[in-house]
């Protein structure tokens, strides 16, 4: 029937009619069947409108509601800003409204993404494959002719890795700090620290220059700030700008100018000791020796002056898992030790770093020795280190001969005494000291020694706490 206006019936359910002129139907028949050519028996059936030159299809097929499909978001960490993506089937439906749903709560959505435009493809009046629908924002979501792509975007990111370091140096104006940066894959464009007093939020920055801007490894990086005032408490963090917008910021760190807290690390050399031999005729005044012997002195000092006198130390380190920040810690407690973690990888596993002197030993129950003094140009420090009669390392006690159980109570006096500032040495004072150094040994011999010498002192962590537990 009518071969000349042939027809067709989609398996989409759609109707492709030949272009040609109707009017020469009979307006009295109102219906015509029209077989599907394609023997999967949806029939269907032209109807009379108001004349046979706009007619009216029907389909046996049952049309799909639209189909969507969510495509993950992506999003950088810190950032205000996604790109979200979906994809649309109108299933031979007229879209008339397209836009996205989020919210901050699965479930419930109560922002909408401004509408996305629905030509030139979303109409029933051409067959579309699968248009897609790239814009801002991704999830599942029906509601018949209205369609909207809703839910909450997935975030995926690699951003970059930083760490704020330590401060490596310090002089009365300046300080020398570090960190690492790990660009993870992005490239770097610019690489910076951020610092600000405890008085005023206003951030100062100073640049980093790069040699390396891309890869997935650590690149070490050291940055001089000038002109901070000598008495003043600073914070300082790391940051890094990849050239497709991400950007990490380093967790705070901070100094004091005006403190000389931390960790010190020494060196005395002993150049001069009594005579106490058969036929001395001075037992009181030290003489040059003819080889100086060296000792190994550990102190620590916190903000409010009290210095103490260490045996052993442990670098370690703890991180913060809510806000991923990792600050380092200085334990002389090694029951502590399990609830850190180290610094430095040995062997495929973190470990800590450890400094201990053989030199100063004490009373095995005190895991430090507090002195009097502080720690400064022009001061003291001094105390006294008391060996038990009966202490594992009592150099009279012997384990198992039965005349030396027990041996002679040793008492050492030690006093350091701080040169004045070093003004031709920029680090002197603040990271660098030197002075004298005094003892007087009493009990090895009936007659006190006494040694003199010189020592020099580094900082060498300027972590004003010991054992902390956050």
């Amino acid at each position: 029937m009518y071969p000349n206006k042939a027809l067709h019936i989609n398996g989409g359910g759609y109707v492709d009619i030949s272009s040609g002129d109707y009017s020469s139907i009979n307006n009295q028949v109102t219906t015509m069947t029209l077989k599907d050519q394609t023997n999967n028996n949806n029939d269907g059936t032209l109807k009379k409108t108001a004349t046979w030159s706009t007619p009216r299809v029907t389909s046996g097929v049952t049309l799909d509601q639209p189909t969507l499909t969510t495509i993950s978001a992506s999003q950088i960490s810190g950032r205000t800003n996604a790109t979200l993506t979906g994809s649309i089937n109108p299933n031979n439906y007229t879209l008339t409204d397209i836009m996205f749903e989020y919210g901050t709560t699965s479930g419930q959505y109560d922002h909408n993404t401004v509408a996305v435009p629905a030509n030139p493809w979303l109409s029933s009046d051409a067959i579309i494959p699968k248009p897609k629908l790239i814009t801002g924002g991704s999830s599942i979501g029906n509601n018949g002719t209205t369609t909207k792509l809703r839910g909450t975007p997935q975030v995926t990111s690699s951003n970059i890795v930083v760490t704020t370091g330590e401060v490596i140096s310090i002089n009365t104006t300046g300080v020398k700090i570090s960190g690492l940066v790990n660009p993870n894959g992005n490239v770097l464009t610019a690489v910076h620290f951020e610092y600000y007093t405890a008085l005023s939020a206003t951030l100062m920055t100073q640049a980093v220059p790069l040699s390396v801007t891309s890869g997935t490894n650590d690149i070490p990086v050291i940055a001089t700030l000038s002109g901070l005032d000598p008495f003043t408490l600073y914070y300082y963090r790391l940051k890094a700008i990849a050239t497709n917008g991400f950007e990490t910021t380093g967790f705070d760190q901070s100094f004091n100018m005006s403190s000389n807290a931390g960790l010190w690390i020494g060196q005395i050399e002993l150049t001069q000791v009594n005579e106490v031999g058969y036929k001395s005729t001075d037992t009181q005044t030290p003489t040059d020796v003819s080889s100086p012997f060296q000792m190994k002195i550990i102190l620590h000092e916190n903000t409010a002056g009290d210095v103490n006198l260490l045996r052993k130390v442990t670098l370690m380190q703890k991180v913060n898992t809510l806000t991923n920040q990792v600050t380092r810690h200085l334990i002389t407690d090694d029951n502590l030790l399990p609830a850190y973690e180290g610094v430095v990888r040995r062997d495929g596993k973190l470990v800590g770093i450890r400094m201990s002197s053989l030199f100063f030993d004490f009373d095995s129950a005190l895991n430090e020795l507090p002195l009097m003094g502080s720690i400064a140009p022009g001061n003291t420090v001094s105390g006294f280190v008391y060996l038990a009669k009966d202490h594992p390392n009592n150099p009279f006690r012997h384990l198992y001969h039965p005349d030396h159980k027990q041996g002679i109570d040793i008492i050492r006096e030690i006093k350091m005494t701080f040169d004045p500032l070093d003004t031709n040495n920029p680090q002197s004072g603040v990271y660098n000291l030197k002075g004298k150094y005094e003892e007087t040994l009493k009990g090895v011999h009936k007659i006190p020694i006494k040694m003199r010498g010189t020592f020099v002192l580094n900082r060498v962590s300027v972590i004003a706490k010991l054992n902390a537990n956050q």
